[in-house]
């Protein structure tokens, strides 16, 4: 199944906001209070070892001044506990790792997800 969400969890294991700590900050004054708090309280801030370590797909495409997270929604079995109800950059995986312009073919994904070309 392509371009639909499996559920897997590899988006959420190691959450990569390739702006940085200070640009994460600014990114969440566009989300709802709802949805900022969510993002605030259960994503974990973790370091790169960690990160790569939970998912090591990123460690080719990690930009210098990365911050990295991960999220204590994601339950035993890699599903989302709030599924349907996340903050947007949460289903927006994998086009949140785009700018706009950029080539769709350098977006980077698990090969077991859903998304996948």
């Amino acid at each position: 199944m392509k371009n639909s969400c499996l559920q897997c969890g590899w988006c959420c294991k190691t959450i990569v906001i390739q702006i940085g700590y200070l640009g994460f900050l600014k990114f969440l004054k566009n989300y709802s209070n709802k949805d900022k708090n969510t993002i605030i309280k259960h994503w974990k801030l973790i370091n790169k070892s960690e990160a790569i370590k939970r998912n090591p797909i990123i460690k080719d495409w990690i930009l210098d001044g990365a911050a990295y997270f991960k999220c204590d929604l994601l339950t035993d079995n890699n599903k989302c506990s709030v599924h349907g109800n996340a903050p947007p950059v949460c289903s927006g995986y994998p086009l949140y790792n785009c700018f706009e312009g950029d080539d769709p073919s350098l977006m980077w994904y698990n090969s077991n997800c859903g998304y996948k070309k």
